[in-house]
């Protein structure tokens, strides 16, 4: 699946000018998207792509336009308190693998990348 990113929004606070996003994506450019989360409690979509600053962020769907909406082979459905997500099963639970990614964890990292590897097939 790949999105294009149309405009740049403050996800928290939309009458402010964007700030992290503004480094993290550019208009015009399209993204993979590694996993799309549903919060039904919020009633908002994210996806998480490989942002310009080369690190995985979830980013609200709003800002984008899906481009191709081939699903990849290895994603799986999961459901969490509040909602479900998209992805492969090997990056659950999805708080515990995202903290061990960022942390620089090696063989989360290796995880992370075999499976990007597989959806780009």
């Amino acid at each position: 699946m790949k999105v294009e990113c149309r405009k740049i929004i403050n996800e928290l606070a939309h009458d402010e000018p964007p700030t992290a996003n503004k480094e993290r994506l550019t208009v015009g450019k399209s993204y993979d998207v590694l996993e799309v989360a549903f919060d039904h409690r919020v009633s908002m979509c994210w996806y998480r792509i490989e942002c310009d600053d080369g690190k995985p962020w979830l980013i609200l769907s709003t800002q984008f336009q899906i481009v191709s909406n081939k699903i990849p082979p290895n994603w799986i459905v999961s459901q969490y308190d509040g909602g479900i997500a998209f992805s492969p099963a090997s990056w659950l639970p999805p708080r515990e693998f995202w903290e061990k990614l960022f942390a620089g964890d090696t063989a989360t990292r290796k995880t992370y990348e075999e499976e990007k590897q597989k959806m780009a097939t």
